[in-house]
């Protein structure tokens, strides 16, 4: 009900939306330093 409401109010003011993954963000571009990953025990 809060997301409806909400959405509601920016789109009375004619606002953009915008949505950002913070968790995979850095999947959709080049990176200019490594990255490294642990896998934890379990998985």
């Amino acid at each position: 009900k809060a997301f409806h409401s909400i959405v509601t109010f920016v789109l009375s003011y004619q606002w953009s939306i915008f949505y950002l993954d913070i968790k995979t963000a850095f999947l959709h571009d080049d990176l200019k330093e490594f990255i490294y990953i642990e896998v934890s025990k379990g998985f």
